[in-house]
């Protein structure tokens, strides 16, 4: 007879218990007869199940008054309202340190929100920066003539001053 695993034996445990409570389907309540006819250690374990059962069925039961319930449950409504007392009553200090932990969270959430809106947006002075040059002789383009303007689209074109020097 080998000696089961802790999780093999946790599982018989619950299985037999569940099987001796009447809790287990048909199917499972047959693949528990099943293992208790071809397993040593499940019967050995059903039968040590059944012996702590039958020590439990022969204690005294305690009987409980009718006021029981009642008492039971004002304990736990007494409980609950010195609960509820204690947190309403928290000392000022407290109540002033949890509004400074919720402003530091609401600063940092609105620095990382800065700081993520600013990584993600793309950067509007570059193109700027890059037509620089057409930009200071604006003026200067504005007064061509019509006849012009083919001689200086081709001198544009030639110059490329947008995408900067002319490679060789």
């Amino acid at each position: 007879m080998s000696v089961p695993s802790e999780a093999d034996r946790t599982e018989m445990l619950e299985r037999l218990t569940a099987y001796l409570d009447g809790e287990l389907d048909a199917a499972d309540a047959s693949e528990v007869e099943r293992r208790l006819s071809a397993e040593p250690t499940w019967a050995a374990e059903l039968q040590r199940l059944q012996r702590a059962w039958d020590l439990l069925d022969r204690l005294p039961r305690a009987e409980v008054g009718a006021n029981f319930t009642h008492t039971t449950v004002e304990m736990i409504a007494v409980e609950a309202e010195a609960e509820l007392v204690a947190v309403q009553h928290r000392p000022a200090r407290r109540r002033g340190l949890d509004w400074v932990l919720l402003l530091g969270g609401a600063v940092a959430a609105a620095g990382a929100g800065f700081i993520v809106i600013d990584k993600l947006r793309p950067p509007r002075d570059e193109e700027l920066f890059r037509a620089l040059p057409v930009l200071r002789n604006l003026d200067l383009y504005a007064r061509t003539e019509t006849g012009e303007s083919a001689e200086f689209v081709k001198l544009l074109r030639d110059e490329r001053p947008l995408s900067g020097p002319k490679k060789p």
